[in-house]
This record gives structure tokens, C-alpha cells and sequence, in this order.
């Protein structure tokens, strides 16, 4: 039972939080107009303290980055514009159906070679041989058409990569 209430206990206080809340901050302004920022709310004149409570922007606020560095500013650094974000929204999605193009006449290639090999495997005359040899041919220009393709696919695929990194990258 004891050891019941003493894990109740911790996970409830773990829980809870921490036991210090962070300090307030008051914002108010003096007679000559300058903004003051404290937290001790005797220093804020009377009149003002109903309003005085100044909450933290995240551009205030103090955070830790991944490598232990304090720094302050926005937990979510701003991103690139909407308009740019579309752009290349717009520009993956035309990828994307070019890959799968791609992948569609891939299949198709190795349906025909496939069909050559069985047709080579059967007897003809020369008429078959010489029909069979230009389809040998015209399968091999189309492979060197499709490598193009895949080709110019793969440099537009890495330039987008590059660009959505320098978005990322400060």
C-alpha cells in the first residue's frame, strides 16, 4: 500500500508541473510616455496595474535549441510565403505524376521485351526474323528515350530538394 501512495504521489507531482510558476511581467507607461516592463507590481502606478499584466510573445520568450544554445524568439521560425509554398506544392504534385508516368511506361517496356523473348524463342522465316529484329530496335530507342525522361526527372526531383532545403535553411 505504501508503495501504491509513493507512486501516486510522484506521478501526481510530476504531474502538476513545476512547483515555481513563472514571474509575471507588468507593462506600463509613465507620465513622459516611455514603456516600462517590471515584475514587481508595486512599481506600477495604481491606475494602470488592472491592465499592467504583460503576457510573453513568443519573440520574448527564452527557448533552447536542439544543441542546448538559449535563445530567444519564435518557437516556429516564419516559413516561406504562401505563394512559395504553393509553388512548390504544385511543382512536387507535377513530379509526382510524372514519376508514376514514368513507372507506367516502365512496366510497359518490360512487358514488351518480355514478348520479344518469347517470340524469339519461337521459329520463323525471314520475313519473322527481320520483323522481330526492327521490333528489337525500336524497343531498344525507346529505352534510350525513357532513360532521358528519367534522366531529366531526377535532376528536377533533386533542384525542388535543393529548394525546399533553402526554404529550411537559415
Amino acid at each position: 500500500m505504501r508503495v501504491f501512495l509513493l507512486i501516486f504521489f510522484t506521478l501526481a507531482g510530476v504531474a502538476a508541473g513545476p512547483a515555481v510558476p513563472e514571474a509575471a511581467v507588468y507593462r506600463f507607461v509613465d507620465e513622459t510616455g516611455t514603456v516600462h516592463f517590471t515584475d514587481d507590481i508595486q512599481q506600477v502606478p495604481e491606475a494602470q496595474r488592472p491592465k499592467a499584466l504583460h503576457e510573453k510573445k513568443d519573440e520574448d520568450r527564452e527557448r533552447e535549441t536542439d544543441r542546448g544554445q538559449k535563445v530567444k524568439g519564435p518557437l516556429d521560425p516564419p516559413g516561406p510565403s504562401d505563394k512559395k509554398k504553393a509553388s512548390l506544392k504544385d511543382e512536387a504534385e507535377a513530379l509526382f505524376l510524372e514519376k508514376e508516368a514514368l513507372e507506367e511506361e516502365f512496366r510497359q517496356i518490360i512487358e514488351e521485351r518480355d514478348r520479344l523473348q518469347r517470340e524469339r524463342s519461337t521459329p520463323g522465316g525471314p520475313a519473322e526474323v527481320k520483323a522481330y529484329n526492327d521490333a528489337v530496335f525500336a524497343l531498344k530507342r525507346r529505352i534510350a528515350e525513357y532513360q532521358k525522361r528519367c534522366d531529366a526527372y531526377e535532376a528536377r526531383r533533386k533542384a525542388l530538394h535543393e529548394k525546399m532545403d533553402a526554404l529550411t535553411t537559415p
